[in-house]
């Protein structure tokens, strides 16, 4: 190209325009005519060549550009075979380091070594940045998948083996199952909140209880089973979550379908017209307690027979610490059973807290606390407390509770049975009905935990006010040597759950920082709840951190005044 333009550097190119379209006569025309010619054929060559040269230059760069992104994905794909094969490496030792043990010092032993072996053999990192870990919201919970499953039309009185085929899917909004948890779970717990109506505040009343009790759960799994990490859970169960909604709730629970709750249809299992007896409770169920029939929808929870175990909580809940112990011990005949180890359970049995040091049965059922604020000391039947109950569900129970709704035998003055379960307050619905079966109907089949552990209320122990921290009145829970536990005491180290209801929402912003002994376990206790809200926005959804500045160190800047208009909501990530 360039020797092609020293060439013709000498002869004057001519503009196109000025080539003579006239043909002369004359030889001096012809030779003009002939000589414009030669220079328009110079000149398209020239530019013909230009551009030929150009592209030239930019096939060369795209083919070197492609070049080197081949080897950097030959290299990402070279690293990926190696992560997957230190995953199967990985496995393999430990079914080995499984197979060969088989007394407890070698167990011990053996898992010490494991961990070394997995600790210093971690996976090769990726050298792009942009691989699919980066996902903002890690699905996945509940040993289940990532989809999302609506159970429908459930029939109460079906058979165990079609409800057993309904089978749920992926449950929270929560981080998948770290690299390093390889322990398999011992069972899969099921639980269970109850909607019955939209309250004046969905997005905060709502969405925002659903979604912190849930990460709640998910911290103290299996999933978050990390032994690498400080925050780890030793939990050694998996989990779902479900929503039992009832079809005047309907309208407002797409919020937890977006957090992966598994919705169950929560139908009255009675009509309240089809209640018999002498006609007092149809009467006047609908007025009774928070929600009247509506309270009902609870019992769904027993229909959920595909977890050996579910978990009622309301949504004013947090959970603390892995309840572990709870499902060892109403685990423990099915592992007899399989001639599995049981010192899990043995040993859940000596450090359970129960109530006035009762004995645990063989075979638990049920797990509850009561509510002594709901009656007075002399009484002898004491209601319930709706936030929390462990049941063992089967579709047997369900159908019994629907016979004893449906047959309607609760008097004015005795409640259920004309027994004594009754009135007090929720007396007609869930907080009666529970401790008449499992007290008069099946005794010996529920224990009674401490309420200062489980479902924890901050609750005055006493029928008289306390006053500079100085308690007065009668126990509530009925003990004749006064030495009724005050749960307001309690260290929140011991606490497992706790149940927001003297303490107030946290989402009204209430700082409880008076300093009294009603208000220092409350303000732990909403000061932890904040704690967990922050990491599931932080850590999971990878949002920023809270901007308000009320109370920083209690509302972790979700908060910019005192009340529940100073309330930061949360913004829900779209999957």
């Amino acid at each position: 190209y360039y020797i092609y333009v020293l060439c013709v550097s000498k002869i004057k190119m001519a503009p196109m325009n000025r080539i003579s379209s006239r043909r002369g006569t004359s030889s001096h025309n012809n030779t003009k005519w002939k000589i414009h010619n030669k220079k328009s054929i110079f000149f398209i060559m020239n530019v013909i060549l230009c551009i030929s040269f150009v592209s030239l230059i930019i096939l060369s760069y795209n083919f070197g550009r492609r070049s080197k992104d081949d080897n950097v994905v030959t290299s990402q794909m070279k690293m990926m075979m190696e992560l997957s094969q230190y995953e199967t490496e990985a496995m393999m030792e430990l079914s080995q380091y499984k197979d060969e043990t088989t007394t407890e010092d070698n167990n011990k032993s053996s898992s010490l070594k494991q961990q070394n072996s997995l600790r210093m053999k971690q996976p090769p990192p990726l050298e792009s940045s942009n691989d699919a870990s980066s996902s903002s919201i890690k699905g996945g919970g509940g040993g289940g998948g990532g989809g999302r499953e609506v159970r429908k039309d459930m029939n109460p009185n079906r058979d165990d083996n079609t409800h057993n085929k309904q089978k749920a899917a992926a449950v929270v909004v929560s981080p998948s199952l770290p690299q390093q948890q390889t322990q398999k779970a011992k069972a899969t717990i099921g639980y269970a909140i109850s909607l019955t109506g939209c309250p004046s505040d969905p997005k905060n009343q709502l969405g925002d209880g659903a979604a912190v009790l849930a990460h709640s759960i998910y911290l103290n799994s299996i999933q978050n089973n990390n032994k690498l990490s400080s925050s780890s859970s030793s939990s050694s169960y998996d989990y779902q979550m479900y929503a039992i909604v009832h079809p005047d709730a309907k309208s407002c629970s797409s919020i937890l379908q977006e957090l992966n709750y598994v919705i169950i249809d929560g139908y009255d299992p009675v009509s309240v017209q089809d209640i018999q007896g002498d006609g007092f409770l149809r009467e006047k169920v609908v007025k009774n307690g928070c929600c009247g029939e509506k309270e009902f929808i609870k019992l769904h929870a027993y229909t959920i027979v595909q977890h050996p175990v579910v978990v009622h909580l309301d949504l004013d809940v947090l959970v603390l610490q892995p309840l572990d112990d709870l499902f060892d011990i109403m685990l423990e005949e099915e592992k007899e059973d399989e001639e599995e180890d049981d010192d899990a359970a043995e040993e859940a049995r000596k450090k359970l807290p129960v109530m006035f040091q009762a004995s645990i049965p063989d075979k638990v059922d049920a797990f509850f606390t009561r509510d002594y604020n709901m009656v007075m000391p002399q009484s002898k039947r004491k209601p319930v407390q709706g936030g929390f109950l462990a049941l063992r569900p089967s579709m047997e129970t369900y159908n019994e509770f629907v016979n004893i709704i449906r047959t309607g035998h609760y008097t004015k003055g005795g409640g259920w049975g004309d027994l004594g379960f009754g009135p007090f307050y929720g007396s007609m619905t869930f907080q009666g009905i529970i401790p008449y079966y499992y007290d008069a109907l099946h005794p010996n089949t529920a224990v009674e935990v401490s309420r200062c552990i489980y479902n924890q209320m901050c609750d005055n122990p006493r029928t008289g006010r306390t006053v500079n921290d100085i308690v007065s009145g009668d126990c509530r829970t009925g003990e004749k040597d006064d030495t009724c536990e005050d749960c307001r005491e309690r260290p929140i180290e011991d606490v497992k759950t706790a149940h927001f209801t003297l303490c107030q929402k946290p989402w009204e912003c209430l700082p409880h920082d008076g300093g009294r002994i009603q208000e220092r376990l409350c303000k732990e206790l909403i000061t932890e709840w904040f704690r967990v809200r922050k990491d599931l926005e932080v850590n999971t959804w990878d949002k920023e951190e809270g901007v308000g500045m009320f109370k920083k160190d209690i509302f972790h800047g979700y908060c910019t005044s005192h009340g529940n208009k100073g309330y930061i909501p949360m913004e829900v990530p779209r999957l």
